[in-house]
């Protein structure tokens, strides 16, 4: 039964409840707002996961590419935004030339926008990571103890970034894309154009 599998699988039974009850709300405030439409349903009942059961499946039909998930983390977090600023290259020697070594993390310097430094808390999963394929971090919140350390942090795209990041600046001189006066991106003339039309 629910009991015994939350037991078994160490989750709180009241905080699924709770979690559910959430979804369940919010899925309602979407609907109030014509976001999507519900239908009717047997169950009522406040504890049960109506929210699959009362929406038409194409609502989750992105739920698995999650290209389109964390550029939807990045809507709902920007300007929670930090750069990633790696070391110059190493190179090892390998048997046909050389390859990139793996960058060690403690040697990466993440600054926020007003380019202060922060740090990866060791408690997060992407203390041990080192090369990010997107210099950009969304984040949840700071937290300042010894240091100010970012928990919750995820990559964002630059694409993210440059349709739900803040006021788009063309620099034609420069052949950049600057967000929010700091976040800058190369672009050839045929994006700084296109971009003046978005």
């Amino acid at each position: 039964d629910e009991r015994s599998w939350c037991t078994e699988n160490f989750i709180a039974r009241s905080t699924m409840l709770t979690m559910i009850k959430l979804k369940n709300q919010f899925c309602q405030n979407l609907a109030d707002i014509g976001f999507i439409t519900l239908y009717e349903t047997n169950s009522n009942h406040k504890n049960t996961d109506n929210c699959l059961n009362i929406t038409d499946p194409y609502i989750n039909s992105n739920s698995k590419n999650m290209k389109v998930v964390l550029a939807v983390l990045c809507s709902g977090l920007y300007p929670n935004i930090v750069q990633v600023r790696p070391p110059s290259g190493t190179y090892i020697q390998v048997e046909k030339g050389t390859i990139k070594a793996k960058t060690d993390p403690r040697m990466l310097k993440i600054v926020d926008k007003n380019n202060e430094r922060v740090f990866i808390h060791p408690g997060s999963i992407n203390f041990t990571e080192g090369d990010y394929k997107s210099p950009w971090l969304i984040f949840y919140k700071k937290i300042k103890t010894s240091k100010v350390f970012l928990r919750d942090s995820t990559m964002a795209s630059p694409y993210s970034i440059l349709l739900f990041g803040g006021e788009i600046k063309v620099l034609p001189d420069k052949q950049q894309l600057m967000i929010d006066d700091w976040i800058r991106f190369e672009a050839g003339g045929y994006v700084d154009t296109l971009m003046q039309h978005v």
